[in-house]
């Protein structure tokens, strides 16, 4: 987080700080270049573990031996499956899926009618296989470790965007909610950094802003110390906010972003086909506080409606929005009177929300949405340094 929360800085502090600040960049820059090798093959996530039946769908189809495995007992499966299940490059403005990359294999398999029996078989056959240099390699490649160019603001008051995708793209959608970022800052005078590098997770950037968004992320993108210098920003006073995506973690391979700073949130889908945008009332609850006040009770929204496992407000949460499932069609995502949509979490002395609301970019446009939004951003970045009240991790 900025410095701005400890230090009343004067005009001298003011005049060298942009050195400073590059001065940390760029050591910062230089130090991870000088081991980008070393960290792609070290530092990223399910490096080491065994291939299994939880083993991402794209640690097979970047090994030519376990893909080998899974032809030899599915004759023709992998033939059959979508382009969307079969790519190992990361998505592209073209490419806007690759979900070998945030679904496990059983998955894959059991969306496909492959019987338990044969999934045992092909469990034994991948665990007996060796983890060789090349498949560490492969597994690592879509972490990113090279720290880009980043123009921050000198502003008092800074907010850090990050765009990255891992499985599914929302397109235009994050462009839009980014831009609306930007036209908040502008109204609060604070200073925006839009990036699509995972690189920029490190201590020495994440200091020097007081929030932090994932904008419609979608998978695993952080490496292990990327993850840590995260978890201490956040619980030093960092903030935190997802927008829709970043909470809908299928394959989550991070205990922590979703226990801890989403609240024990599981994504388990939204209405499909003609049902998938539905207006729906968005009740602002009485105990939500700052944020959405001004919009009490709530207002009607056309949008697509994640549902949830269960209600994290049995796990301490905030919620600041429920969901009135009288007024549209959950089908089997139903989740009774209790579907929070957006809600607000304290991690150590940092602050976690998370709005399930921004499929569509014309959320971006609706009055009611853009002041939730606001209050949320100004909420989470907490200019003021007003202590947040933890819950127990």
């Amino acid at each position: 987080m900025s410095s701005n929360k400890h230090i009343h800085a004067g005009p001298g502090f003011l005049f060298i700080r942009p050195f400073i600040t590059s001065c940390m960049l760029l050591f910062a820059s230089i130090s991870l270049n000088l081991h980008a090798e070393e960290a792609q093959t070290i530092d990223c996530p399910l490096r080491e573990a065994p291939f299994s039946l939880d083993s991402p769908f794209f640690h097979i189809l970047v090994s030519p031996v376990a893909k080998q495995v899974l032809s030899r007992q599915l004759p023709g499966f992998l033939d059959s499956l979508p382009d969307d299940y079969k790519r190992t490059e990361p998505p592209t403005p073209e490419i806007r899926s690759t979900y070998s990359l945030t679904r496990s294999v059983r998955m894959v398999a059991e969306s496909n009618e492959v019987s338990e029996p044969q999934l045992q078989e092909i469990n034994q056959s991948l665990a007996a296989l060796n983890i060789t240099d090349a498949d560490r390699k492969a597994r690592c490649a879509n972490y990113d470790v090279h720290l880009p160019e980043l123009n921050i603001s000198e502003m008092e008051n800074r907010i850090l965007v990050f765009n990255k995708v891992v499985g599914f793209d929302h397109g235009p959608v994050v462009g839009v909610a980014a831009e609306t970022i930007r036209s908040i800052a502008d109204e609060l005078d604070w200073g925006v950094t839009v990036t699509n590098s995972a690189a920029v997770f490190t201590s020495e950037v994440l200091e020097q802003f007081d929030l932090v968004v994932w904008n419609n992320n979608y998978g695993d993108a952080l490496t292990l110390s990327q993850r840590e210098a995260f978890k201490n920003y956040i619980s030093q006073g960092g903030g935190y906010l997802g927008i829709h995506a970043a909470g809908n973690h299928w394959f989550n391979m991070w205990p922590w972003y979703r226990e801890v700073l989403l609240g024990g949130a599981r994504s388990i889908g939204h209405p499909m086909g003609e049902h998938q945008f539905q207006e729906a009332f968005v009740a602002i609850e009485p105990t939500a506080g700052e944020v959405g006040r001004q919009q009490m009770p709530g207002w009607s929204l056309l949008e697509e409606w994640y549902s949830f496992e269960s209600s994290p407000r049995a796990n301490g949460v905030t919620v600041i929005a429920n969901l009135d499932e009288n007024t549209y069609e959950p089908l089997r995502w139903a989740m009774g009177d209790d579907h929070p949509i957006i809600w607000s979490n304290c991690v150590g002395d940092g602050r976690a929300l998370y709005t399930a609301i921004g499929h569509l970019p014309e959320v971006y446009s609706d009055p009611n949405y853009v002041a939730v939004f606001k209050d949320a951003i100004v909420w989470t970045a907490n200019p003021e340094g007003v202590h947040c009240q933890s819950r127990e991790e």
